[in-house]
């Protein structure tokens, strides 16, 4: 987070309504509480606040933060919203940084997990596994449970399902990745390097011998 540039930095009122964002004169008037009922919760009640702002007709996708301003009688008069982008160069990104493994950023409704953002470095199959329903029922039991659950093996891979906590939204964020179900293509692959290697050493003992 330390290295992402905020895309927006935008201040509403206390009712929600835009007064003025960076660099731009858009959104000036929009209400903003309207479109994102978390910003609301935020200004009533005066806490900060992290949400995912998803809004397709709006062209926006990204992760925000909340942060209600007093005046000195300590009333809230607005709140300063920072974004950053939720993408898919910010899953490979992240991808880059961790495992390296292919990662996905979903929301979990109604049973079905909408793919957001993903890190474009896994095969045709395997990213088509990722939107199956059996990978949503272990993103539903990773928000049930809080914890870390796995598929079994689909398209030689095992998906594992992680929730995201601390945002507000009525869908459930997850992160998921499949890792390769065996690390070796197949046990021939592995045996002949060896047998490989072993007829070597008895030939060198042999040339060495003679």
């Amino acid at each position: 987070f330390a290295k992402i540039a905020p895309s927006l930095v935008l201040f509403v009122d206390e009712k929600g309504i835009a007064v003025g964002r960076n660099g731009s004169a858009l959104m000036r008037g929009d209400k903003m509480a309207d479109a994102y009922p978390s910003l609301t919760k935020s200004l009533e009640s005066g806490n900060t606040m992290s949400a995912i702002w998803m809004n397709r007709q709006r062209q926006e996708q990204m992760l925000v933060s909340y942060a209600p301003v007093r005046n000195d009688d300590d009333q809230v008069v607005g709140a300063v919203v920072i974004g950053t982008p939720l993408n898919d160069e910010r899953m490979t990104r992240t991808s880059q940084l961790t495992s390296g493994q292919y990662l996905v950023f979903g929301l979990l409704a109604e049973g079905k997990l909408e793919v957001i953002a993903n890190s474009r470095q896994a095969s045709a199959a395997v990213a088509e596994a990722a939107a199956a329903p059996e990978v949503a029922t272990t993103a539903q039991s990773a928000l049930s449970t809080g914890n870390v659950t796995t598929t079994a093996e689909k398209a030689d891979h095992v998906f594992g399902a992680s929730p995201v906590t601390g945002y507000a939204g009525e869908a459930g964020p997850v992160l998921v990745a499949p890792i390769p179900a065996s690390l070796v293509g197949s046990l021939s692959g592995l045996l002949w390097p060896v047998f490989g290697i072993a007829i070597l050493c008895i030939a060198l003992v042999i040339v060495g011998g003679v």
